[in-house]
């Protein structure tokens, strides 16, 4: 194994404990959910890419693609409700939700349709995914 491949194992295993301890002890925390879900999202994103590197199937690399967009809006409804501004952006929280949400959504079609499949590996999804980022830094 390489050593991104051993540094993806110990961020799947901290991951996936922050998400069981969380569920175990503090689930009824305003901040639980949101950290369970990006915690969640963070251990599938980084087994993917093990699994990826390890059998190179593709199927692998779109879970990769499902999980990393939307992971943004994840960590910023978890970021707005530490900071104490959820209420104050929710509605720029509910747009980086659906506009995430989209790309994941067109990643996860790329398991079925090789349309979407083109479109998710090309650099326009990758700008896409970008091209939210300024946005909600701004907020």
């Amino acid at each position: 194994m390489s050593t991104q491949d051993w540094i993806n194992l110990i961020a799947c295993v901290g991951e996936l404990a922050v998400a069981a301890l969380v569920a175990l002890r503090a689930l009824s925390g305003p901040l639980a959910t949101p950290l369970m879900l990006v915690s969640v999202d963070f251990f599938l994103w980084n087994f993917a890419q093990i699994a990826f590197h390890r059998s190179g199937l593709l199927g692998w690399h779109l879970l990769d693609m499902v999980a990393s967009p939307i992971a943004t809006a994840l960590a910023f409804d978890f970021l707005m409700r530490f900071i104490g501004r959820s209420r104050e952006l929710r509605w720029t929280t509910r747009a980086a939700y659906l506009y995430y949400g989209a790309l994941s959504a067109s990643a996860a079609l790329g398991w079925f349709l090789p349309g979407a499949r083109q479109l998710t590996l090309s650099a326009a999804w990758s700008w896409a995914w970008l091209a939210g980022l300024p946005p909600l830094s701004g907020s």
